[in-house]
């Protein structure tokens, strides 16, 4: 994957042609991303849903062995209700609970096929190697030139 700015990948994110139907927005620091999820919101009216908050209140109610599922399909039916246009998702983290034994970013991936999603990820991409949290963290997580289109919103290379 070439490396993008902001600019350079919500075009190539927005053009017809384009194979991937995730843009991540990584980096490290909240602040930053918080930076850039208004900057989309100032210039794009695209909904935002705070996957954490909403996921929660549902799977309170579910037994330990259906929460998986519930989620991927929680997250489909969401997204699918927001769109057509691009959905940001923030507050991605309860993805990654280890008792969930999902790969988010696959399954966003599959979701963003019909219903496109900018992913707020608080983590970083270096060298085509994206990561979710920091190592010590119990949700750590790394991918190998994820198919999406990501930006690394704090520049490194």
């Amino acid at each position: 994957m070439p490396t993008y700015t902001l600019e350079q990948a919500l075009t190539h994110f927005l053009a017809p042609q384009c194979l991937y139907g995730c843009l991540i927005l990584a980096a490290p620091r909240v602040a930053t991303l918080a930076t850039a999820v208004e900057c989309l919101s100032a210039i794009h009216d695209w909904p935002r849903l705070s996957v954490g908050r909403e996921l929660s209140a549902v799977l309170l109610h579910e037994p330990p062995r259906a929460r998986a599922r519930v989620t991927a399909r929680w997250l489909r039916a969401r997204a699918g209700e927001l769109g057509p246009v691009p959905v940001i998702c923030v507050d991605l983290d309860l993805l990654f609970a280890p008792a969930l034994d999902l790969d988010p970013l696959s399954l966003c991936c599959q979701i963003g096929r019909t219903s496109p999603l900018v992913l707020v990820w608080p983590g970083s991409y270096q060298a085509g190697t994206l990561t979710y949290a920091v190592p010590r963290h119990a949700h750590y997580r790394i991918w190998q030139h994820p198919e999406a289109i990501v930006v690394n919103l704090e520049g490194e290379t």
